[in-house]
């Protein structure tokens, strides 16, 4: 799978001027957290866990069924804007929107993936006239990234954001007057995180920031905002959104056929022996790297059992979409 890369700006060099970005750390939970926009995150193929599916419970489960419709994709960098306003008068949540964000394959996620799907953040929110938004530190929940790569690599991602978005403004024919001052407007992120211990350690990666200026792109200050409320527990499992430990064990398996072996015209024999099609295996442990290996299956009876896994794969996905 090849990755999307952040889109530099017309000139390719960085702002002009450093940009005031705000960051206010907050311990609970983010559906209990008052903002205009706030920041969902969801793996491609895997169900909404930790705070996202805390949204998703008080949504009555809107979002998993608008997920198995094919309504909602979670590729790389995909936003997905969901109007919580009925929601929001209701007082069932504190955000106004909740955009969705799509982390990609399960086990690909670093921090180059976490600073394009921030920049992607900072454009969809600037594009929306707002200057605050509260999200999670990304990628740290299950631990895939440590607390020192999430949090440059998102300060990365909004100085990247900041970039994009002037350049975009720019180019625009319309609307580029009342665009323009959002181009240099302060930026406040209200960053949840669900435990004292957690919020300690991403401080101190901040101030460290911010003592260094190893981000010159970027004015940066940070405080503490008062503790909100933790997210509703599952009802099923009785556990913290918060915890990595909620989600179900999943081995995540995924087989294909090789390309060059399933485009070709020719129809290997059954006595091609050892010369059979070649299928790749790439499994996902609940917590570890993902594995790849390529075996090439001739007359083996695994050979059959490959291509039906491939198949019934396929027809289920057909079932699924009716």
């Amino acid at each position: 799978m090849t990755r999307a890369r952040p889109v530099r700006g017309a000139a390719g060099a960085p702002p002009t001027s450093a940009v005031n970005v705000h960051i206010r750390l907050i311990c609970g939970g983010i559906t209990k957290v008052k903002a205009p926009i706030a920041i969902g995150a969801r793996y491609d193929g895997l169900p909404f866990a930790g705070p996202t599916a805390a949204f998703d419970r008080l949504l009555d489960s809107w979002m998993t069924r608008a997920v198995d419709l094919g309504i909602i994709g979670s590729a790389l960098g995909l936003l997905f804007p969901i109007d919580l306003e009925q929601y929001h008068q209701a007082r069932k949540v504190k955000a106004k929107t909740l955009i969705l964000v799509g982390m990609g394959e399960p086990g690909r996620f670093a921090p180059d993936s976490l600073q394009f799907i921030t920049s992607n953040i900072v454009v969809a929110v600037k594009a929306m006239g707002q200057s605050v938004f509260a999200s999670t530190l990304i990628g740290t929940r299950r631990k895939e990234l440590s607390i020192s790569d999430a949090v440059r690599g998102f300060l990365q991602g909004i100085s990247d954001g900041y970039e994009r978005f002037g350049a975009i403004v720019r180019d625009v024919k319309r609307d580029e007057e009342s665009l323009r001052p959002l181009v240099s407007q302060p930026l406040e992120v209200l960053l949840v995180v669900g435990d004292e211990k957690k919020r300690d350690e991403v401080e101190k990666e901040l101030n460290s920031i911010v003592r260094d200026s190893s981000i010159p792109s970027l004015k940066l200050t940070v405080d503490r905002g008062p503790d909100a409320d933790p997210d509703d527990r599952d009802p099923k499992t009785d556990r913290d959104p918060t915890s990595a430990d909620q989600d179900e064990n999943v081995n995540y398996l995924r087989i294909t056929r090789s390309k060059s072996t399933a485009s070709s015209k020719t129809r290997p024999s059954r006595r091609a022996g050892r010369n059979g099609a070649a299928y790749g295996f790439r499994a996902l442990p609940h917590r570890g790297v993902p594995v790849l290996r390529i075996v090439r299956l001739g007359g083996h009876p695994a050979a059959r059992t490959g291509g039906q896994c491939v198949s019934a794969a396929r027809r289920g996905r057909a079932d699924d979409k009716g």
